[in-house]
């Protein structure tokens, strides 16, 4: 079922043409955002806001309305006019997850949304308590062989990114771990440092204080390449464990958007991803890379994604009622 999903899986388009429209921007713009304020998600958002403000000189709102998965801010977003005036900051999770493990989802991404900028990419890691013993992929498999389901590990959710990994690398390592849901990071990391879990799989996040100190061990990171920020932390790959996984954070539009109007701000958001101050910002504190993939890209990406977080759910077996 999913294999044939995946295979049937279109290309995102572009978007629809549309009419000529009014002047662009001609009134305040509005950022929804899927997550609660304080998160990497959000700083973009809030920098992304200041850009288009200062470039336009409207009035550019950031708006939180996280819950649900991200429904709640997706199916706003969806429903609001399609002129350019009300974006949405999305995850992986919101455009490429959501579809394929709710059997009722309250928004289509493919039919109601159009990419615009698709801004940050972030690596995930494989955190967990200094009380576990162990410093490598292989002693963390044979720990966790050794005590069959005595250790937990924490998630966004249910199928969230960090889910659907460690669910996967279950699979692939032939270990039992309890899952424990959270609602993001603020309260999986707490968690984690007081020993409620064992295992994390993250973004770098302000982590690197933590390990420094002790407070936390990371064992790996799910990616192609060892990561800048941390650069003596090998990969799951050069370890045994072939898998990887990260998330993104980028700017949608609703579908019918004119195209002039996606391709003013994909221009602008591209421009500031690219930003020297974005980088201090936003790269360097949290350890994510800038991308600034305009939407044609984006959209490339989103297909790749789609295909790949397919196959991740059918191996996973991870399958939701709607919330």
């Amino acid at each position: 079922h999913f294999h044939a999903l995946a295979l049937a899986a279109l290309a995102w388009p572009a978007a629809r043409a549309a009419p000529p429209v009014m002047p662009f921007p001609s009134r305040p713009i509005t950022i929804v955002v899927m997550f609660p304020p304080g998160g990497v998600a959000d700083l973009v958002a809030r920098l992304a806001a200041a850009e288009l403000a200062s470039l336009w000189g409207q009035p550019v709102t950031v708006d939180n309305r996280a819950g649900a998965n991200g429904q709640i801010a997706a199916e706003l977003v969806a429903r609001s006019v399609p002129d350019g005036h009300t974006l949405m900051l999305a995850s992986d999770a919101a455009m490429s997850i959501n579809p394929l493990v709710y059997a009722r989802l309250r928004y289509d991404p493919k039919q109601d949304f159009v990419p615009v900028c698709q801004m940050v990419t972030a690596a995930v890691y494989l955190f967990v308590h200094p009380g576990v013993p162990a410093t490598s992929l292989p002693e963390l498999v044979a720990w966790l062989k050794a005590h069959p389901g005595r250790a937990a590990y924490g998630s966004y959710g249910l199928g969230s990114s960090p889910h659907l990994l460690t669910e996967t690398f279950k699979q692939m390592t032939g270990t039992d771990l309890l899952h424990v849901p959270y609602k993001g990071t603020a309260d999986a990391m707490p968690a984690l440092l007081n020993g409620e879990i064992q295992v994390l799989m993250s973004l770098q996040g302000p982590t690197l204080p933590l390990v420094q100190a002790g407070r936390l061990k990371v064992l790996a990171a799910f990616s192609a390449q060892r990561q800048p920020a941390m650069p003596d932390v090998p990969t799951a790959a050069e370890q045994g464990v072939p898998l990887e996984g990260g998330g993104w954070f980028g700017i949608v539009a609703p579908r019918a958007t004119p195209p002039a109007v996606v391709e003013r701000l994909s221009h602008a958001l591209s421009g500031l991803a690219r930003s020297p101050g974005f980088h201090g910002r936003v790269v360097l504190p949290f350890g994510v890379e800038a991308v600034g993939r305009p939407a044609a890209a984006f959209a490339e990406q989103l297909a790749h994604d789609e295909q790949r977080y397919a196959r991740m759910v059918k191996a996973a077996n991870v399958r939701l009622d709607a919330l």
